[in-house]
């Protein structure tokens, strides 16, 4: 018997949390069932109609839909009880079905199969239970009968249709009204539907998947026409609780979307997305979890409709121009509107990765957090990634000036850049002593701002949103059929769509501050939170774009304005210019807008930072090494030789780290006389203090003691009263000792 049964697209989604392997085994265990089901009824009608006894050989086909239907048995069932009726006999291979597979499409397996085996006329009728279990489309099903059976001099019957090609010519006024009445029924019963859907929308019914952070509640005394429990949506805490650590991690952490799934895949407890058919978090999961209303209780229904496209046979989902419900749920919302909206911001901003991946992996020498932020004052254009290996950036317009007229003639090295930058803004920072007190003062002042809020500020930000939304529609309606037209109005409704989230989140911003209580910093808050700054950025100088780059980037730009200005510096020939940076420091605005949580106003003049972009001279990690020894007490001759290099090096390393420092180096030979030790090596009674104090513990006197160590008498005494004073003890009378010996004469004088 050869049996056709394959899941189409829609049974193969995930419902709840079932794993990929679980939805196969089901299909298996329910293709299994049918098989064993159809062989049954296929023997049972070999035995009331034997082969000898047919007049005909038949093949029958049998269809259902979705995978909430189980019906190819009772169909198929029928179907033998005709051809028994008809004495047409149906062999085990001419059975043909399709499980789960709509009526629109026209690559289904068991349709296939039925063609090859009409197009080899191995069989004389064919049977089906309906005229829509061929096709949903009046034309397609004529066509199908018309010119692959009837053609081909087959016969088919539609059983419950009572239609029968070997009725003349009156079968096909039959199966045109018949397939037409489906193809109107179809549209009718959709309709009907989506009815059904809405009111059970409204009553915050479960009427499709649900996403992330949410469960089927099941209602007492409710069931639906499948006898299961009715159920309204819920919030599921558990999975919630992700929810709203992905919208913290990408607003407060400021975590790319990349990072976002790399954790959540990491994390062995986390769900996996809903409609993933690996259950892995991906990019686009990410983003839409983020970009999803129902987070703040707005619930659409509608919002799209599927349109079958014949020629290509699939189902494409197309936007309505208005969705067909929409209503708010306060009780199902997961995240306040501050965050959603922030996170909307951020994600219409959003600043993808642009340029090749490094064939070496190595992205350290490679960071991206001062891309777009490096401009050519002159030209008003970005610096772009250029240069071997892409380790350089450039001024697209210098690059085709000539050389004696580009503003920028050096290259600027990305890393560098980078290193500089964040070293240079975190040492301001801890410089700047009244920082603390001019942030919190910003905070006081716009908490005061808060308790008196501004109506002709929001009833501003609610007008420009409405005039935004007003070009974005007009935008829509004039869109031309040309290619250049409709690529020009695309920009230009991401441009306005981007400006409408931004004043949409700044209203729903100010909305959400003024209806919550706002609380000043202490010194303290704002101090730890500075500390944590400046290291956030003394590790991205050191290891460029890390786990945190989304949250470096979110400082670099906040406290720059997002724009470094650069201008030339030295001589206009090949490594002897560099570029030098210059931009206002803005650390007051950043920080208020931490501490409180909300876009501040806070005004900063902020302080004009100058920044050389010069690689450091070759030897300047020796001259820091030889200052870091030289004030531990290090002699100049033990640095020579610990840095490998002649004395008279080490001089020159030493002043130009005094330079640097601002600092004048100490004269040599006074120098020496204030070390402790002012020798390479350890005076020899230091050497043998340790010794000389255990000999005198057993009694030996001192002559014998340097007898046995090979040195003068006095060397001995030195080294004792050395192993006393360096533990802070009274350095012992040599005459009082004498006296307290047993023995008072050498053993060779006795």
């Amino acid at each position: 018997m050869r049996l056709i049964g394959r899941g189409g697209q829609r049974s193969g989604r995930r419902r709840g949390q079932r794993s990929r392997a679980e939805i196969d085994e089901e299909r298996k265990q329910l293709l299994e069932k049918t098989h064993r089901e159809i062989a049954e009824l296929v023997a049972e009608s070999h035995l009331r109609l034997p082969r000898n006894q047919a007049k005909a050989v038949g093949a029958v086909y049998a269809r259902y839909s979705t995978r909430f239907q189980d019906s190819i048995a009772d169909q198929v069932r029928v179907l033998l009880d005709e051809a028994v009726s008809r004495e047409i006999y149906v062999p085990e291979e001419h059975v043909f079905f399709d499980m789960a597979m709509r009526g629109y499409s026209d690559r289904r397996p068991g349709l296939q199969s039925l063609r090859n085996t009409l197009s080899t006329k191995r069989t004389e009728v064919l049977l089906v239970f309906a005229t829509n279990r061929l096709f949903r489309k009046n034309y397609k099903a004529l066509q199908f009968v018309e010119e692959e059976v009837v053609e081909l001099g087959i016969r088919c019957i539609f059983v419950k249709s009572r239609i029968d090609t070997a009725d003349g010519d009156r079968w096909r006024t039959v199966l045109n009204f018949y397939a037409m009445m489906d193809e109107i029924a179809v549209g009718m019963y959709s309709d009907h539907v989506r009815a059904g859907h809405e009111g059970l929308f409204v009553r915050g019914m479960v009427t499709t998947t649900l996403c992330l952070g949410y469960r089927g509640e099941p209602i007492e005394g409710e069931f639906t026409k499948r006898k299961r429990p009715r159920c309204r949506v819920a919030i599921d805490e558990e999975s919630a609780s992700y929810v709203r650590l992905i919208f913290a991690w990408f607003v407060d952490d400021s975590l790319s979307l990349e990072e976002i799934a790399r954790r959540l895949n990491a994390d062995s407890n986390a769900p996996s997305p809903p409609k993933s058919g690996p259950g892995d978090w991906t990019h686009r999961t990410v983003r839409g979890v983020l970009a999803n209303p129902r987070y703040r209780g707005e619930w659409i229904y509608g919002l799209t409709e599927a349109k079958w496209q014949s020629k290509k046979d699939y189902v494409k989902q197309v936007p309505r121009e208005k969705p067909l419900c929409v209503k708010q749920f306060a009780e199902l919302r997961i995240v306040c509107d501050e965050v959603w909206y922030a996170a909307q911001v951020r994600l219409a901003r959003f600043e993808r990765r642009t340029g090749r991946t490094p064939k070496d992996g190595d992205t350290s020498t490679r960071p991206r957090l001062l891309n777009g932020i490096l401009y050519c004052p002159v030209h008003g254009r970005a610096l772009y990634v250029s240069g071997p290996f892409g380790l350089l950036m450039r001024c697209p317009i210098c690059r085709v000036t000539e050389l004696g007229e580009r503003p920028l003639f050096t290259y600027l090295d990305r890393r560098l850049a980078l290193e500089l930058t964040c070293r240079r803004i975190a040492e301001l920072i801890r410089a700047d002593e009244d920082l603390v007190t001019r942030i919190v003062a910003a905070c006081r002042i716009e908490a005061e701002k808060l308790q008196q809020p501004d109506p002709a500020r929001l009833a501003e930000l609610q007008a420009e949103e409405n005039r935004l939304a007003r070009k974005i529609r007009l935008a829509v309606e004039t869109m031309e059929d040309t290619d250049e037209d409709e690529h020009a109005a695309r920009q230009l409704i991401q441009e306005l769509q981007k400006k409408r989230s931004d004043v949409t989140a700044a209203r729903k911003l100010l909305e959400a501050a003024v209806s919550r209580e706002i609380t000043v910093p202490s010194p303290q808050n704002v101090r730890n939170l500075l500390d944590d700054l400046c290291e956030t950025l003394v590790r991205a100088a050191r290891e460029g774009d890390s786990t945190d780059a989304g949250r470096v980037r979110k400082i670099l730009v906040a406290v720059t304005g997002g724009r470094i200005d650069l201008y030339q510096q030295g001589e206009r020939h090949r490594g002897q210019g560099w570029l030098q940076g210059r931009f206002q420091l803005r650390v007051v605005p950043y920080v208020a807008d931490s501490c409180l949580g909300i876009p501040a106003d806070a005004t900063d003049e902020g302080t004009v930072v100058v920044i050389d972009y010069k690689k450091p001279p070759a030897f300047e990690d020796d001259a820091d090494l030889a200052w870091q020894l030289y004030n531990e007490g290090w002699q100049c001759k033990r640095i020579a030789e610990r840095l490998g290099c002649s004395r008279s090096n080490v001089t020159k390393l030493l002043k130009y780290a005094a330079a640097a420092r601002g600092v004048v180096l100490e004269d040599g030979r006074r120098r020496r006389f204030t070390l402790a030790e002012s020798q390479m090596e350890p005076a020899k009674y230091r050497k043998i203090a340790d010794q000389v104090k255990q000999l005198c513990d057993q009694g030996l006197l001192l002559s014998e003691i340097a007898e046995q160590l090979s040195c003068d008498r006095n060397t001995i005494t030195q080294a004792i009263a050395y192993w006393h004073t360096s533990r802070g003890l009274p350095v012992p009378d040599g005459r009082t000792r004498r006296k307290s010996l047993k023995r008072k004469q050498r053993k060779s004088d006795e």
